[in-house]
């Protein structure tokens, strides 16, 4: 027999169906909350969109592959059911039958697939085919029957912002400093003028190494406070000129 077989192509090897090891297998299948799940799943017009399933597709030549269209797409699925890694959740689907019948596989106990990068490339061709947008519709529509209070939105509580970090004194001086000196050096362009003379260079070095610092004593953090005040005052004054400049000069 072949190491991996596909449910669909598999004959009854045993003429008594009281003796077929793995229909008992399916009956729990269908009752589990794997079973629930795959039923609800729109696994063929899924696979169809990922371009998997097509009416134009000619047969390839080569080795056959070891997954279904529908069973690469329950393949993906699974992995975000079990929260497993590839080498993980190749070990599972080896010894669990309902993993199997998950993914409309079947996998003989003698010949085990050893190599996880195999299940990589399924979700590594899933990946380069995927629709986002698509997708979501396909599944709304399949689940809609089963969904409650359709006008309600949730969002995820635990979303935040990217940048966001412990606002310290030093951290936001800096961050208007930055700011303020790109609008200085842009009207000093528009005047085709020379930039103010400041102590910028000076005080982002000073800022630099105040920042890799592991610890950062009260004297210090005083230091660099007031230097950072004394260059935005300096700057916000010298934009405030070159800006009513740029005025004067438009009227």
């Amino acid at each position: 027999m072949a190491k991996v077989q596909n449910f669909s192509e598999i004959s009854p090897d045993l003429p008594f169906t009281e003796f077929d090891f793995y229909e008992l297998y399916r009956r729990t299948f269908e009752t589990s909350e794997l079973g629930k799940i795959r039923k609800r799943l729109p696994l063929g017009e899924m696979a169809e969109n990922f371009g998997l399933i097509s009416k134009s597709m000619r047969a390839k030549k080569g080795r056959k592959t070891y997954f279904t269209p529908e069973g690469k797409v329950a393949l993906m699925f699974l992995k975000m059911y079990t929260g497993l890694s590839s080498p993980k959740l190749m070990e599972h689907l080896n010894g669990n039958v309902h993993y199997q019948l998950f993914c409309d596989l079947r996998i003989d106990p003698m010949h085990p697939l050893t190599n996880y990068k195999l299940l990589d490339d399924v979700f590594s061709e899933l990946a380069r085919g995927l629709k986002i947008q698509q997708q979501q519709e396909i599944l709304a529509r399949a689940w809609k029957p089963y969904m409650k209070d359709l006008d309600t939105m949730y969002t995820d509580a635990t979303c935040y912002e990217s940048e966001m970090r412990y606002p310290t004194d030093a951290k936001l001086l800096w961050e208007g400093i930055e700011k303020s000196y790109e609008i200085m050096c842009t009207l000093s362009a528009k005047l085709n003028v020379h930039r103010p003379r400041t102590k910028y260079v000076d005080v982002e070095k000073a800022n630099l190494s105040y920042r890799k610092r592991r610890r950062h004593t009260k004297v210090q953090t005083r230091k660099l406070t007031r230097r950072l005040l004394n260059l935005l005052g300096k700057i916000l004054k010298e934009t405030r000129i070159l800006f009513q400049r740029v005025c004067l000069g438009n009227k």
